[in-house]
């Protein structure tokens, strides 16, 4: 739940929340949806493999310092 901590409003969380606790979903996942993101073009604006970020975005492998800040900042803008 790293995302929810860093959520600007209630709003949000509680969005992000209520995605989480209905399907399921990760934080990754539900933040990301909540902002309209494919994992495609969540890989592309990362920089990353689309099944590197498959693995991060259903919870497989942890973020790791190396892409925790650049998903909060792309998450967040």
């Amino acid at each position: 739940m790293w995302l929810l901590a860093r959520a600007g409003g209630p709003s949000r969380s509680s969005v992000v929340q209520a995605l989480m606790n209905t399907h399921g979903w990760t934080s990754l996942r539900a933040w990301r949806h909540w902002r309209g993101y494919s994992k495609m073009e969540m890989a592309r604006r990362l920089d990353v493999h689309p099944a590197t970020y498959e693995l991060v975005d259903d919870g497989s492998v942890d973020l790791g310092q190396w892409l925790l800040p650049a998903i909060e900042k792309l998450l967040q803008d």
